[in-house]
């Protein structure tokens, strides 16, 4: 991919969004991903969250 690492981080600040709480967000990856996702979520503001792990291929 380019020689470019991912590094599981945003590459924008993830910070507080003033409607987030009203949206219903939605995440899809390993379990890693997903919990990660989830606690970036939840300090953000996140109420609702559909979540779908999968382990892999």
């Amino acid at each position: 991919m380019g020689g470019r690492r991912r590094t599981g981080r945003c590459a924008r600040p993830c910070g507080p969004r003033p409607d987030l709480a009203s949206r219903r967000a939605d995440v899809s990856g390993p379990p890693r991903v997903v919990a990660t996702a989830l606690t970036a979520l939840s300090r953000a503001g996140a109420k609702r969250v559909q979540t779908d792990y999968f382990a892999g291929y």
